[in-house]
């Protein structure tokens, strides 16, 4: 019924740094994105973790990736953007 006790699902490590936009994919995975500080920017990585397993899959890492992210209405696409370059 969806109705537990809340436990944390992962921790990551590597990189260090804000955690955040969550969302459900419909396999009952999780993606959320992390940010890292880097010398002239920031790195922004998208993160995929299946609550069974604790264990988090990196989906993608560039300085050019926004840290916001959305799902397709059917749950099948993740859509990012990323800055292009000159």
């Amino acid at each position: 019924s969806g109705e537990g006790d809340p436990h944390e699902v992962t921790t990551v490590g590597e990189p260090e740094g804000p955690h955040g936009s969550p969302a459900w994919l419909p396999d009952g995975r999780i993606v959320f994105a992390t940010a890292r500080e880097m010398a002239n920017n920031t790195e922004i990585s998208l993160w995929v973790v299946d609550p069974a397993t604790r264990t988090p899959t990196l989906f993608a890492s560039d300085e050019r990736l926004s840290f916001d992210f959305a799902l397709t209405a059917d749950g099948r696409r993740l859509l990012f953007v990323a800055r292009g370059t000159n």
